[in-house]
């Protein structure tokens, strides 16, 4: 197995990781490249895959689909907690922070493009129970958010939001705090050219009960105007 941060051939220790919030007996082991500790495959059923190998299915896969099998739900983790984590990590300036394990009741869903898995977002569905406050989602919340970066700029977040809006219609849907640079970007572009949604958009923190949640278009102008003050 090649490593394809450094490129180094057969030099990978393994240690084990399971998904234990996924299923009992979801249970992978991860090889490590000796040389830059780097994941470079997984072994899932018995089976040592690449990380890149993977994420590789049908070639007919393509759009938002939602992840339904135990395969599906390790594609996800290689994205979030491997490739996202470890490859393309976060911008703390730019508000992009490390993602949790999804919670058995998320909902996932991957972005495939000609069979290959490229990237995700999970939801917290609303009446979800936060387990350690006893706190209810008052409504949808997408609470992650990858694209790998060969892929951005491509309108594939702007199809996210559509798809959320087709997942969740008639309700309003809550975004988790913090909301990344990039993602508002899209947000302030999709929300000028649909103003009719100007009101369901939502900054949550917590389970976005009253006083933990603000209208993302208030923000949005908010924030405008107070560059054209400084400008």
């Amino acid at each position: 197995m090649k490593c394809s941060r450094c490129q180094a051939a057969s030099s990978a220790s393994m240690e084990s990781s399971e998904l234990t919030k996924f299923s009992d007996d979801v249970k992978i082991k991860i090889f490590r490249c000796k040389l830059c500790n780097s994941c470079s495959g997984l072994e899932f059923r018995g089976l040592a895959v690449s990380t890149e190998d993977i994420l590789v299915r049908d070639a007919t896969l393509n759009g938002w689909l939602q992840a339904e099998t135990d395969l599906d739900k390790v594609v996800h983790y290689t994205l979030s907690q491997i490739l996202y984590k470890e490859h393309e990590p976060p911008n703390e300036n730019e508000l992009e922070v490390v993602f949790d394990v999804p919670d058995p009741l998320d909902v996932i869903k991957i972005l495939w493009i000609d069979g290959k898995a490229v990237g995700f977002y999970t939801v917290k569905p609303k009446g979800t129970t936060i387990e350690e406050t006893f706190q209810v989602y008052c409504m949808a919340t997408l609470d992650t958010a990858y694209i790998r970066k060969q892929f951005r700029r491509q309108g594939h977040c702007t199809r996210m939001i559509t798809d959320l809006l087709q997942s969740y219609p008639e309700q309003d849907i809550g975004f988790s705090s913090p909301i990344s640079n990039s993602m508002k970007k899209v947000l302030k572009k999709y929300l000028t050219q649909q103003p009719e949604l100007q009101n369901r958009f939502w900054e949550i923190e917590g389970a976005g009960e009253e006083g933990q949640r603000k209208l993302i278009w208030y923000s949005i102008l908010k924030e405008t105007n107070r560059k054209r003050k400084h400008t």
